[in-house]
């Protein structure tokens, strides 16, 4: 049998976030896949020091930093820390926007001060009381951030960053427009991932957690229909019931509508295109001219 590589995320997916401790049966689960020949590696954005302590349980190998640290075996396979002039020039771009910053090199972390107690510049930005809210907005990097604050210990202090090469720079602050000229600045080195933790941390929770009253109107109607029909066959019949049963049904029917709308809001699309796609996708002529391949072979 050919053997295949498998991917583990870690946090929030082999372990709970800013954990270190996998749960018993992920373990099992990964020494299962390697006896039947595969290979198993860690992928994630920490960096090397941050994945140490689950490197004992015994993987072929990791993606460290986000892809620019990977080792397979004792082989170091690719090692692309950022180019020093880069990395001062978003330092100091972050640095007069007041945004607060956290490098990330292969034997540590290090960053600006004021955030764990509160005080100077980056701690009377609001950014304690965003740490604070953490579990609200259900976000594996924020609550991992906070936990390396507050239990770890291993985010050291920006002075004592020694030069080291740097693999990934994560930012925080409390307004977007300080993130202007960073993104119109750095745009040709670097590719932001933004999260924007004012409504809902997940995206999925952006996506769907807007339309959930449609979807769970829908679904109470249902089942109250349903249930009347359970006690009465015929009521099925009435002009009535087959009103309230289109109801029930129309959110479901077009529900890819109402995805492609509230994604596109989300992700900063036209939302009457974001409609166009969800329609393309109900469409009946979509299923009638592309119907699904037959399980059928021909003889």
């Amino acid at each position: 049998m050919n053997g295949k590589l498998l991917f583990l995320d870690i946090d929030g997916t082999l372990t709970e976030p800013g954990r270190n401790t996998p749960l018993q049966s992920a373990l099992e689960a990964i020494r299962k896949a390697q006896a039947n020949g595969h290979k198993v590696f860690l992928c994630s954005g920490r960096n090397l020091a941050m994945l140490k302590p689950l490197l004992q349980y015994g993987f072929d190998g990791y993606v460290a930093s986000a892809g620019g640290y990977v080792v397979s075996g004792d082989d170091v396979v690719f090692d692309r820390p950022m180019k020093p002039e880069v990395f001062r020039l978003a330092m100091d771009c972050f640095e007069r926007n007041h945004v607060f910053r956290t490098v990330e090199c292969l034997d540590g972390t290090y960053g600006d001060s004021g955030l764990g107690d509160l005080d100077g510049t980056y701690g009377d930005s609001g950014l304690g009381d965003l740490l604070e809210g953490a579990d609200a907005y259900s976000n594996s990097e924020l609550l991992r951030f906070r936990r390396q604050l507050s239990e770890t210990l291993d985010i050291r202090p920006m002075s004592e960053y020694n030069g080291a090469p740097v693999y990934k720079i994560v930012f925080m602050c409390t307004e977007r427009s300080q993130l202007d000229e960073p993104m119109e600045l750095l745009k040709d080195y670097f590719v932001f991932c933004v999260q924007n933790l004012e409504a809902v941390g997940c995206l999925n929770g952006e996506v769907f957690v807007p339309i959930l009253p449609a979807i769970v109107a829908a679904g109470l109607l249902m089942g109250i229909l349903n249930g009347l029909k359970l006690i009465n066959e015929d009521i099925a019949t009435s002009g009535v019931y087959k009103i309230l049963d289109m109801f029930s049904n129309a959110a479901f029917t077009f529900l890819p509508i109402l995805i492609a709308v509230s994604a596109a809001r989300v992700f900063g699309g036209n939302i009457f295109l974001g409609a166009v796609i969800g329609m393309i996708m109900v469409h009946h002529h979509r299923s009638r001219r592309y119907p699904c391949p037959s399980r059928r072979h021909p003889r």
